[in-house]
């Protein structure tokens, strides 16, 4: 369909998606179940491109070098059903984005929360001495 403007266009477009916003959102559904693993797998690689600035390969070194186990805790990631193996979460300086390791989800989260909480736990610690 050819169109007069760039607007025409967008115009079009807007009214179609609206006419049809039932028959795309199946179709968009019924797409991601079918293609879920590689559509997280491409999110995954893009993240830690774009976010960590490391290939795929990178990683794997990574968690090679970590025997795929946590670098704090020392155990896998698994997922709530403990039939999926999740990937490691990429654990990094906020100051200075130097990776440091892989941790899993819940060393990640902790360690995020004390770097957040650090001064006030040391406070806490050094001023309340146990009897």
């Amino acid at each position: 369909m050819a169109f007069k403007n760039e607007q025409d266009k967008v115009n079009y477009q807007k009214k179609y998606y609206q006419d049809n916003k039932a028959r795309l959102r199946e179709q968009q559904k019924q797409y991601y179940y079918k293609n879920k693993r590689h559509i997280q797998y491409v999110n995954w690689r893009w993240q830690i491109t774009k976010r960590f600035g490391i290939t795929e390969e990178d990683y794997n070194n990574l968690l090679n070098n970590q025997k795929s186990k946590c670098a704090i805790c020392g155990r896998r990631e698994f997922a709530k059903r403990g039939i999926v193996i999740k990937r490691l979460a990429v654990d990094h300086c906020h100051k200075t984005g130097q990776i440091r390791g892989l941790l899993c989800s819940k060393c990640n989260g902790t360690l995020g929360w004390y770097e957040q909480c650090k001064e006030k736990i040391e406070n806490y610690l050094k001023n309340n001495l146990s009897f």
